[in-house]
């Protein structure tokens, strides 16, 4: 992830209680690269080569309840991507391209100062 940006708001039960919200969006790129290895006879050649890349946006929504510095919450990220795989094998190129859909759930436990 590039950068995260979005509002965040703080909605205040008492002096000591609090309710968070939040969204994000955030502009993301991935890339891998994978090489299987065949050695044989004193060579050792790359003979397969899987290549990921993918650029998108995803976006988070969460929610947290804070007491004093004790805070806990959930968020739930969504969001898609445009993915290319490419794949070498002992010479021949083969190209797939798509869309990634990415969907996450996390829970949240921490301090806040």
């Amino acid at each position: 992830r590039l950068v995260n940006l979005g509002p965040y708001f703080t909605f205040g039960i008492t002096d000591q209680m609090a309710v968070d919200i939040s969204y994000q969006f955030s502009p993301t790129y991935i890339y891998s690269q994978i090489e299987t290895l065949n050695a044989g006879g004193g060579e050792t050649r790359a003979i397969a080569e899987r290549r990921k890349r993918g650029f998108g946006t995803l976006h988070h929504l969460a929610l947290t309840y804070r007491f004093d510095i004790l805070s806990v919450g959930f968020g739930y990220g969504m969001g898609s991507m445009r993915t290319q795989f490419s794949t070498t094998y002992d010479g021949d190129d083969i190209v797939v391209e798509g869309q990634s859909y990415v969907n996450t759930f996390r829970v949240m436990l921490g301090m806040k100062f």
